[in-house]
C-alpha cells in the first residue's frame, strides 16, 4: 500500500477507504465510540477484512494494527461514513423498583361540590321507654280573666217543692205601757201580746233628754216586750213602749 490515498489519522494508518468500510466496520464501531466520548478510550484485539495484508499497514500513518494505546479525544480523520443504524435489540429486564419518593405538599383544597339529592326517608324507628316524671315546675301567675262567655239555655222546670208548714195568720202592733221616768230613778214598762199571741219585735220612744240607759228585750215567754229606763240626767224623761204580736 501507499500513503498516497490514505487518509492520516490519529490513530495510525488506514488501508485504502474502499477496503476498509467493507471489512473493518466493526473495528470503527469500537474505535468511533471511544472517541465520541469525553474521556479515554482503550482500542484492543481489533479485526480486520480477509486478504489484508497487516504487515504493510505498519509503516502506514493510518495503520490498522494500532498496539493496544490510550488516545486523547483529537477526533478522527480517518473515519468514514455512518453506517445504517441496526436493528432494535431485545428489551432488557425490568429494573427492581425504585425507592418511594417524598410525600409532596398537600395541594390546595378544591371547590366545595353541589349538594346531592335529599335521600328517602327512612322507616320509624320503634318508640322508645318512658322515661321519669320529672318534678312539678313552680305555679305560674294568675293570667288574665278571660270575656264573658254566651248566656246558656235555660234549664228545665224542676219538680214542685213540699208544702212548708203554715204561717202566722196576722202581725197587729201593740201600744204598751208609758211612763214619765224621774231623774235619778228607773221604770220597767212593757207591752203584752196577750196568752195566745207571741211577740215577733217591740221598741219604745222618748221625750227629753238621753236618759243614760236603755234596756229593750222580748220577755221569756214571748209573750210581751220589755223595756226598762234608767234616768241618769237631771230631767225627767217620758217612756212609750210597742209591741208586735201574731197569733200563732
Amino acid at each position: 500500500m501507499s500513503s498516497d490515498n490514505r487518509t492520516v489519522s490519529a490513530l495510525g494508518p488506514l488501508p485504502k477507504r474502499r477496503g476498509w468500510v467493507a471489512g473493518s466496520a466493526a473495528s470503527l464501531a469500537v474505535i468511533m465510540l471511544g472517541l465520541s466520548s469525553p474521556a479515554l478510550a482503550v482500542v484492543s484485539n481489533p479485526t480486520y477484512p480477509d486478504g489484508m495484508n497487516t504487515a504493510s499497514m505498519t509503516a502506514d500513518k493510518c495503520r490498522a494494527t494500532p498496539s493496544p494505546k490510550v488516545f486523547a479525544d483529537r477526533g478522527d480523520r480517518c473515519k468514514g461514513k455512518v453506517g445504517p443504524t441496526g436493528p432494535t435489540g431485545d428489551t432488557g429486564p425490568t429494573g427492581p423498583t425504585g425507592d418511594t419518593g417524598p410525600t409532596g405538599p398537600t395541594g390546595d383544597t378544591g371547590p366545595t361540590g353541589p349538594t346531592g339529592d335529599t335521600g328517602p326517608t327512612g322507616p320509624t324507628g320503634d318508640t322508645g321507654p318512658t322515661g321519669p316524671t320529672g318534678d312539678t315546675g313552680p305555679t305560674g301567675p294568675t293570667g288574665d280573666t278571660g270575656p264573658t262567655g254566651p248566656t246558656g239555655d235555660t234549664g228545665p222546670t224542676g219538680p214542685t217543692g213540699d208544702t212548708g208548714p203554715t204561717g202566722p195568720t196576722a202581725t197587729r202592733r201593740v201600744v204598751g205601757d208609758s211612763a214619765v221616768v224621774p231623774p235619778g230613778e228607773g221604770r220597767q214598762l212593757s207591752a203584752p201580746c196577750g196568752v195566745f199571741d207571741f211577740v215577733t219585735g217591740g221598741g219604745y220612744s222618748l221625750t227629753g233628754p238621753w236618759p243614760g240607759e236603755v234596756l229593750s228585750m222580748p220577755d221569756a215567754d214571748a209573750h210581751s216586750w220589755i223595756v226598762v229606763v234608767t234616768n241618769l240626767t237631771a230631767s225627767p224623761v217620758s217612756v212609750q213602749t210597742y209591741a208586735l204580736c201574731t197569733t200563732s
